[in-house]
C-alpha cells in the first residue's frame, strides 16, 4: 500500500519523539555531569557554561550541522576557508558548478526531512534511499547500487509495520523529484547530494558520496563514445551490436543533439545497453532523419532486438 503524506508525517512525529527522549536523557546526564539537578541551582556564569557545552558536546554528535553552519558563515563573509572539529576546508570544495541547483536540492529536502534530526540514522536513511532513488530514476543503476555501503549508520526506527512504504516514499517520490531538479544528469545528483550531506550530516560522509562521480563520470561517456570507436575502426560493435561505421556517425549525430542529449529519455538511451537502445531510439524517431543509405541496416536491428 503506498504510504501518504499524512501517514508519513504521523511516523515522523514518533521518531522526532524518541529522539527528543534522547537529548532529553543527555541533559539530564549533563546535570548530573554537574553535580545539579536543575540549572536553576546554578549561578548566571554557570548557566551560561552549561549551556554552551551541553550545545558544544551534543552538536559534535551531528557534525554536519556544525559544518553547514559554518560553510554558511565563511560564505557570508567571504572567505575562502573555514574550520569544524579542528579540520580546514576550502569553501569552494563543497560548492559545485551549480549553486543554485544545490540550492533547490537542499531546499526540497530541507522541507520534506525537516522533522528528522539531522545526521541520525532515520535521516542518514532517508537520505539513502533518495539519493538511490535519484540515480535510479535517472538510470545510473550500477552506481545507485553502491549507495548503501556508505551509510553504515543509515537505520529506520520508526513503525517497523511502515517501514517498506516510508522506504519507497523516500526512493520513488523524493528520488525523482531531486533528479529532476538535476536534469537526470548523474554528476549533478551527485553533487548536489553530496552538498546537501555535508551541510546537514557532514563534510567526510559528503565526500564519500562525491567519489560516486568517477563512476558517474563512466558511465556518461556511454553510447556516443562506443559509437566514436566504431568510427574510428577501433571496433565494429558496441556492446555486441554489430554497426556500420556509417550508421555509427549518424546515430551519434541524434544522440548529440541538445534537445535530446540532455533529456531523461536521452540519459536513459545512453545508459542502456544497445539491444535496448535501438528499439528507444526508433520511439524518438531517428529512422526520420537517417539517411536512406543506412535506413535499411537500422531496420534490420530493431527487427532483430525489438
Amino acid at each position: 500500500m503506498k504510504i501518504t503524506k499524512s501517514k508519513l508525517a504521523e511516523i515522523v512525529k514518533e521518531i522526532v519523539q524518541e529522539e527528543k527522549a534522547e537529548y532529553e536523557k543527555f541533559f539530564r546526564a549533563m546535570l548530573k555531569k554537574h553535580g545539579v539537578s536543575s540549572p536553576a541551582e546554578l549561578s548566571d556564569e554557570e548557566k551560561k557554561k552549561f549551556f554552551n557545552q551541553v550545545d558544544a558536546e551534543y552538536k559534535a554528535k551531528h557534525e554536519g550541522n556544525a559544518f553547514g553552519a559554518a560553510v554558511t558563515a565563511a560564505k557570508e563573509k567571504g572567505e575562502d576557508e573555514f574550520e569544524v572539529g579542528g579540520k580546514t576546508y576550502k569553501v569552494e570544495s563543497v560548492v559545485n558548478e551549480d549553486a543554485n541547483m544545490n540550492k533547490k536540492v537542499k531546499q526540497l529536502l530541507d522541507k520534506n526531512l525537516k522533522e528528522l534530526t539531522k545526521g541520525k540514522p532515520n535521516h542518514q536513511f532517508a537520505v539513502m534511499h533518495i539519493l538511490m532513488g535519484a540515480l535510479s530514476d535517472a538510470n545510473f543503476h550500477s552506481e545507485a547500487k553502491q549507495v548503501a555501503k556508505l551509510f553504515p549508520k543509515a537505520k529506520y526506527e520508526g513503525d517497523p509495520m511502515a517501514a517498506k512504504d516510508v522506504e519507497e516514499y523516500y526512493h520513488y517520490e523524493l528520488g525523482p523529484d531531486v533528479a529532476n531538479i538535476c536534469k537526470w544528469d548523474g554528476k549533478d545528483i551527485v553533487m548536489a547530494m553530496g552538498f546537501y550531506i555535508s551541510m546537514t550530516i557532514g563534510r567526510p560522509l559528503g565526500q564519500k558520496v562525491e567519489t560516486l562521480v568517477e563512476s558517474v563520470n563512466e558511465a556518461r561517456l556511454g553510447k556516443v563514445a562506443m559509437l566514436k570507436d566504431v568510427e574510428a575502426g577501433r571496433t565494429s560493435s558496441v556492446e555486441g551490436v554489430k554497426i556500420s561505421k556509417d550508421l555509427a556517425f549518424e546515430m551519434r549525430m541524434f544522440l548529440q543533439r541538445p534537445m535530446l542529449s540532455r533529456s531523461r529519455t536521452g540519459i536513459a538511451i545512453d545508459n542502456s545497453q544497445m539491444k535496448e537502445a535501438i528499439p528507444m531510439l526508433a520511439k524518438v524517431g531517428i529512422h526520420k532523419r537517417l539517411s536512406s543509405g543506412v535506413k535499411k541496416e537500422f531496420a534490420e536491428l530493431l527487427k532483430k532486438y525489438k
